[in-house]
Formats: C-alpha cells, structure tokens, sequence
C-alpha cells in the first residue's frame, strides 16, 4: 500500500483549564490544571490516518526552543520522523483557554512549523506516494508559494470565508480572488444562514435580542439588525450581513447561553442543500449567473464573467 503525504504543522497545544472565567485587562484569575500535547493540523490529520492503519509521511517541520524540543521527543516517542532537517527557527505553540462552560479561546504563535523551504520537497520519496493532505493556514505563510509549486497545481483556489473546527457546513472555493471581497465584505450586505442549537429554550426575549443587534464588548461594536426564526425548543435559523469573528457564538454568550453546533446553510443563492460533509459539487448554470448577478451592484465584474452572465 502507498502512503499518503501529510504537509502541515506540528505544534504544541499549552491547554490551560480555568476555574472560572478569562481575565479582563488588568484582572488576576486562576487556573484549575495545565498540559502540553501535540497538535497543528498535520499532526492532527496524520494520527487519524494511523488509527486506520494507513501508511504515512509526516512532512513537517519542528524548529528549536522549548516547543520544538518536546515535539521531537514526543514523536521520537511514537516512532514519528520527518524528511525535514530542523531549522533554525524557534518552534511555535497554542495557548489554549477552557472555561467552565467549556468554551474555547485560542492564542497561537506561529513558528517554524508554517515556513517550508523550495529545497525540502526534493526529500520526498515520490514514488511511496498516491495522496496529499495540506493544511490551508500554511500556503497563507510568506513560504506557501514553494507548497503551491510543488503540487504544480495550474491556479490557486480561495476560500470566500472560514469555518471554525468547531462548526460546519456550506464552504465556497475559487479561483476568483476578486469574487473573496464582493461576497465577504460587510458593506455589500450579502446574506449567510446558519442553523445553530444551544444550551436552553429558544425564547422569544431571545429572538428579539439576536434581531435587534447586540453589543459585543470582546470586539466592542454592535452587531447589525438580523433576522432570526425558532426552529426547535432549542434551535434556530440566523441570517447575518456581517462576518464579525465567531460572531453568532458571540451574540449567544451575550444573551447568557452558550451554541451546541453550529451549521452554515447558505451564502447569498448559494445552499448546501443535501451535500454531505467532505462532498464537493460545482458551481454552473443559472445558480451561477444569480450570483454574478447579485454580485454586480458590489464590485464591477470582470469581463469574462460579464460575458457569460449574459449569454
């Protein structure tokens, strides 16, 4: 059996268990336990991948300094090498921060484990090889061109919007790096839904609140008037203009409670419909030209895109 090529990160994730709350600037809070694992997306995606039983090669590179040192003992540990020599460049690291609620507050520091030198790829055995795993964060390093080169892949593919780990949903990719901004930026006022399940009734109090806008003093701005309908005891649909970060958790925290999943149905004309998660399908036809359409009162198209909006 061939093996599959994992290229990523590897770090370590510093996970720090509160007793109650994050501090507010200039408050002393303390903590119940803390821990250092392996993490980073590479890593991640390559211990599933062994729990399978399925033949690997991590490439990714650990640098120096305290991080870099537990990470190469930890995969010592597992009997985990990479082709990549060590650089000299400290290894970085996430702070992660878990209430009591359970929720989740990251710092990352980003290392020598998002930097891939153009002379490294030349130590992978090619012909072990049938599949490639790459972690997105990477190509986005000031490296990520040597990544994009070594796949040989003819154009570069741009998310419009992320998804956190902890949500899911509809995900649109392309090749039409002005297309990023039209859909995305606040001002053009187009609409993504979300179902989302929390921790207590939907009530009426609640609906009103998410409608009205909230003020959310993490970011210290008010989120804009929205549309929001009950969809179970628990449940409800959201459709936002904005894109404020994790903005929808945000609101739910404001209103006292806390989201449970959370799934992202559409973007503009855009659905997610019966895709299943991990599928892919195109976007063509009259779906197409409606979001070009829609998209022309943004930002001025670009002349192909005119042309076949009007054929």
């Amino acid at each position: 059996m061939k093996k599959v090529l994992v290229i990523g990160s590897t770090v370590v994730d510093v996970v720090v268990n509160l007793v109650d709350h994050l501090p507010k600037t200039g408050e002393d809070v303390h903590i119940r336990s803390q821990h250092m694992s392996l993490g980073g997306c590479a890593y991640n995606v390559s211990d599933s991948i062994r729990h399978f039983q399925v033949p690997y090669i991590l490439f990714s590179p650990v640098g120096t300094g305290v991080y870099g040192n537990f990470i190469r003992e930890e995969l010592h540990i597992r009997g985990i090498s990479s082709p990549i020599p060590t650089p000299e460049r400290e290894n970085g690291c996430c702070y992660c921060f878990v209430e009591d609620t359970g929720e989740r507050s990251f710092i990352s520091y980003h290392g020598a484990e998002y930097l891939f030198e153009k002379e490294w790829f030349s130590l992978i055995p090619l012909e072990e090889i049938d599949s490639i795993y790459i972690c997105g964060l990477e190509i986005e390093e000031s490296t990520g061109e040597n990544i994009v080169e070594f796949l040989a892949y003819p154009e570069r593919i741009y998310p419009i919007g992320r998804l956190d780990k902890d949500s899911q949903g509809l995900l649109l990719m392309t090749n039409q790096g002005d297309l990023v901004n039209k859909i995305m930026r606040c001002g053009n006022g187009h609409e993504k839904e979300y179902e989302v399940t929390i921790d207590r009734p939907v009530t009426e109090e609640f609906l009103e609140k998410m409608a009205s806008g909230l003020w959310l003093a993490e970011l210290e701005r008010k989120t804009l008037p929205c549309r929001v309908r009950k969809t179970g005891d628990k449940s409800f649909s959201i459709i936002l203009t904005q894109g404020l970060n994790r903005q929808i958790r945000r609101m739910c925290e404001a209103c006292g409670c806390h989201v449970r999943t959370l799934k992202r149905m559409r973007i503009m004309n855009i659905r997610l419909g019966n895709l299943k998660e991990g599928s892919f399908r195109e976007i063509t036809g009259d779906e197409y030209r409606t979001l070009l359409a829609q998209l022309e009162q943004s930002n001025s198209l670009s002349e192909r895109d005119l042309r076949l909006k009007n054929k």
